[in-house]
Parts: C-alpha cells; sequence; structure tokens
C-alpha cells in the first residue's frame, strides 16, 4: 500500500535521526508511525533493513515470502501429521502451497497474515490436541500465543478467528482434566501477552517522544473508516465509493473541522454511518446481502470437495463448531470492508483447511474403499 511504504522510508529516516521506534519524519515533523494503523510492520521490516543491511523493498520481500514459506511448512507438517495417507498428504500440500496463487498482488501486504496465521496453527492445533496433555502440547500453545498476538499487531484482529479455534478445541475438543485445560489456558495467556507487552513499551517510548503530537491520532485499527468504504461495495446515488481519499472527503462535507486520521474524524465518520442506516435501511440491507452472496461463493470455490465429504462423513459436533466459528469470524473484515480476496484472505484459509481437515477424516472413514469398490458404492 502506498501509504504504508511511504511512512516506511520515513520510519527509516527517524530512527537514523532519534533512534525512537514507530515514529516517522514527513521531511517537517516527527509523528506516529502507524498510516494509520497496524504497528507491527513499522517495527519488523525496518528492523530487517538494519538487521541484514538491505533495501526497503528487500525488506518488505524478506517479510513476507518468509510468511508465506513458514506458515506453509507448519501446515503441511501438521497435515502429515493428522493423516497416515500418502494420497491425502499430497493433496494438502499442493493445496497449500497452490493457495498463495490464488493471492492477488494487491494482498502481498498485511494481510497475507490474515491466512499466514491459519496455516501455521490450525492444521498442527488439531494434531496436538488428539496427542494428549504434555510438554509438546504446553510448548504449542505458548508459541502459538506468542504467533496469534504478533499478528494481531500486524494486522488488526488476524489472530482472532484462530484464538477462538484454540480456545473451543482446548476447553471442549481437547481430552484432558479441566486442571491440565487450566494450565494450559494460562500458558496460552501467557503467550498473548509477549507481543502486548513488547509492544506497550515501544508506545510508551514513542508518546514520550512525540508528546502531545500523539494524542489525537487514533491507535489502532480505523473502524469507522472502513465501515464506510464498505457501503461502495455496489454502485449507489449517495456517493459512496470504496475508496479512502473519497471517503474521507464524504466525511470533510458534513465535519468539515475534522482531520484524518484522528479521533474526531472516527467519531465523524461514525455519526455519518448511523445516519446512512437510519435514513437509507434497505440499501444497507442490500449491500449486505450482496457481500454474503460473494462470501458464499468463496466458501464454496475455497471449501469444494471438503463440503461434500463433511456432509457425507460427519465430524464431532465440536470440531464442526471450531471451524464455523472460525470461518465466520475471519469473514467479518469482508462484511466490513469490501469481501474481495484481499479482505477476505482469512476466510480463504479457514475454509481450504476446513476442506481439507473434511476431506482426510472422510478418508479415515473408508471413502477411498467406498469409491473404489462398486459393491460398497451400491450399499
Amino acid at each position: 500500500m502506498p501509504c504504508r511504504y511511504e511512512t516506511l522510508q520515513n520510519v527509516l529516516i527517524a530512527f537514523k535521526k532519534t533512534g525512537v521506534q514507530l515514529v516517522e519524519f514527513n521531511g517537517k515533523n516527527f509523528l506516529p508511525a502507524d498510516c494509520p494503523d497496524d504497528p507491527g510492520i513499522f517495527y519488523f521490516v525496518p528492523k530487517l533493513v538494519r538487521l541484514f543491511n538491505v533495501s526497503l523493498d528487500s525488506a518488505l520481500d524478506l517479510f513476507f515470502y518468509s510468511m508465506i514459506v513458514f506458515s506453509s511448512i507448519l501446515a503441511i507438517i501438521g497435515f502429515f501429521s493428522l493423516s497416515k495417507s500418502w494420497l491425502f498428504r499430497i493433496y494438502a500440500s499442493l493445496s497449500v502451497l497452490g493457495f498463495w496463487f490464488f493471492v492477488p498482488r494487491s494482498a502481498f501486504d498485511v494481510y497475507l497474515v490474515n491466512a499466514a496465521i491459519i496455516f501455521a496453527v490450525v492444521p498442527l492445533a488439531l494434531y496436538v490436541f488428539r496427542a494428549g496433555y504434555g510438554k509438546f502440547l504446553c510448548i504449542f500453545l505458548f508459541f502459538s500465543g506468542v504467533l496469534i498476538g504478533y499478528a494481531n499487531l500486524i494486522r488488526s484482529f488476524s489472530g482472532l478467528p484462530v484464538l477462538l479455534f484454540l480456545l473451543l478445541g482446548l476447553f471442549f475438543y481437547f481430552k484432558g482434566t479441566w486442571r491440565q485445560k487450566g494450565i494450559l489456558f494460562f500458558v496460552l495467556l501467557v503467550g498473548l501477552s509477549i507481543p502486548k507487552l513488547h509492544f506497550a513499551s515501544l508506545n510508551q517510548a514513542k508518546r514520550d517522544f512525540l508528546g502531545s503530537k500523539n494524542n489525537a491520532l487514533v491507535e489502532g485499527h480505523h473502524l469507522w473508516h472502513n465501515v464506510y468504504a464498505g457501503f461502495g461495495f455496489l454502485s449507489n446515488e449517495f456517493g459512496i465509493v470504496s475508496n479512502d481519499k473519497a471517503i474521507a472527503e464524504k466525511v470533510y462535507e458534513n465535519h468539515p473541522d475534522v482531520v484524518y486520521p484522528t479521533k474526531a474524524y472516527n467519531a465523524a465518520a461514525r455519526k455519518d454511518i448511523f445516519q446512512l442506516i437510519k435514513k437509507h435501511p434497505s440499501f444497507v440491507v442490500r449491500t449486505l446481502f450482496a457481500k454474503l452472496g460473494v462470501v458464499f461463493y468463496f466458501l464454496l470455490l475455497f471449501a469444494n470437495l471438503g463440503l461434500l465429504a463433511a456432509f457425507f462423513y460427519r465430524k464431532p459436533w465440536i470440531l464442526e463448531l471450531m471451524f464455523w466459528v472460525g470461518i465466520m469470524v475471519s469473514s467479518i473484515p469482508g462484511f466490513i470492508a469490501i469481501p474481495g480476496r484481499v479482505y477476505l484472505l482469512g476466510m480463504l484459509a479457514f475454509a481450504m483447511v476446513y476442506g481439507l481437515v473434511s476431506i482426510g477424516y472422510a478418508i479415515e472413514k473408508g471413502v477411498l474403499l467406498v469409491l473404489r469398490s462398486p459393491a460398497s458404492r451400491a450399499k
């Protein structure tokens, strides 16, 4: 995203001048480096630039492609652990690798973490929950918490669907005592707290350096701005289009005194959205149902044969609940903004993992024998 790229350039300049992280220098002033959200990239990418002494473009490539490779390897290990069928292992591995060819170039940004965190955690989580209580499960949940915490900092709420998946799995799918579950829950919380504490210290140093310049800015994701832009999914007579600059100008029409991306701007965008809902509810409902149709199409496309396998070979109800909660929560960005592959990347990954797990479960229950034998098919 051009905004993020420019901010990263300014972050590198600011760090050379001050040594303070998460701060940018725009040529005149020092400002918070958040563009205006998701601070993780403004910490990790400049770190790579300084650590390996490479250009910004090389550091971005290293950051994003490492994310893809690392998460894909963990997903493949997870699928290999879940099934002894080499047919399934090969199919699952090719599916994981092939997934990234469906990712549009515009998603090679912080959006990648929405899918990467799912691949990195979910397949292995199913295996370790089956394996039972032990050191490996404790270590896995600790590092899963760390990964989820940093994923949320790279892209707001990207780790939430995976966290809900783990919590449901821990308390209802994992066959352990409540004491063991309590210990594992604590271990997961410790892992989650590490990224939060890390960035809390960085943000405090940033606030100490910037002083009052930091107060007016929104820390975190600009939810209401994105919700407003999401109403531009369909052509409309209200002049709403899915463009950041155009949405800001719409807000300025009714609130000329606010400035993007301040807290006052965020409040003004929220006020305009509720006015739109109140005055034009049919347009709002029509837009939401149009988005729902696109989400359903992507679900069919990425879960594909897994939906049939799930129908004919029913998995335990808690396993179904874990996946469907993850799929639904990861589809929320598509409903808030635009239901394209960029914003639905997490849902696409969750749907594909669900489909693969469903196929693997059907293979365990003998679907291949049924397909090979005419007598078994008839029966």
